[in-house]
């Protein structure tokens, strides 16, 4: 047997089981952001995964690709994508200084159940009841696995919903944009990423001047300022 032909016999397992390897390394990711020292924040993280990622495709796929790696005929669509990818690390930063790490995370990792509302209400698809109970039940385990309690109803949750919402749409986009070259549509999620990111007061406003507006703000009680992250405080 050919490696073609065995690729397209297992075509299904092979799927599966490199979703599962993204899981995975997602978990790795996230995990080992925690060991970091406290004075570096979560967007000199992000900054930092998204400069490794395009100077790791230049390097390893330029020489292969060459222009395909930028080639696009949704220029707008895929600059629409990236500024979900900063509308997550933002509101994830809004979350844990208004609320409980965990609370924030629970509420995101709704992130499948959005998904599908969004592709029943934006792409029309028809979502069977065995895949909406599924994901019900994944998220009832993602709630168990953090062990978080049940947050209280607040203006407050719907910041984790943004940020779940960014990701859902991001989704939702990469299916709109699927006939596109997944090599394009990395490359361009991290290209636009840092342009944006870091364009002229962009780093200043996401974290002193963020931090200004919520400590300053009628909404924000006392305990709240008292959580807000030390890396947070001294930008």
């Amino acid at each position: 047997m050919t490696i073609t032909a065995f690729f397209e016999k297992h075509q299904r397992v092979l799927a599966m089981s490199a979703m599962l390897l993204v899981a995975f390394f997602w978990s790795v990711v996230e995990t080992a952001a925690q060991f970091l020292p406290d004075g570096y924040s979560p967007v000199q993280t992000v900054w930092s995964r998204y400069l490794v990622h395009i100077f790791f495709m230049m390097i390893v796929l330029g020489p292969r690709q060459r222009t395909a790696l930028i080639r696009t005929r949704c220029l707008g669509m895929q600059v629409s994508r990236a500024f979900l990818m900063i509308g997550m690390p933002f509101f994830f930063i809004a979350g844990v200084v208004l609320m409980p790490a965990e609370h924030v995370w629970l509420v995101f990792w709704s992130t499948s159940i959005m998904v599908l509302i969004a592709s029943r209400f934006l792409l029309g698809e028809r979502i069977s009841t065995g895949l909406w109970v599924l994901c019900c039940i994944g998220w009832f385990g993602v709630w168990l696995t953090l062990g978080a309690d049940v947050p209280p109803i607040s203006w407050r949750l719907l910041i984790p919903v943004a940020m779940g919402f960014c990701y859902a749409l991001y989704v939702i986009m990469t299916r709109i944009m699927r006939m596109e070259s997944t090599y394009a549509n990395l490359f361009h999620t991290a290209l636009c990423f840092l342009n944006m990111k870091y364009l002229g007061s962009a780093h200043y406003f996401t974290e002193r001047t963020f931090y200004n507006i919520i400590s300053h703000s009628p909404n924000c009680r006392t305990g709240d300022k008292d959580n807000i992250p030390p890396w947070l405080k001294h930008h």
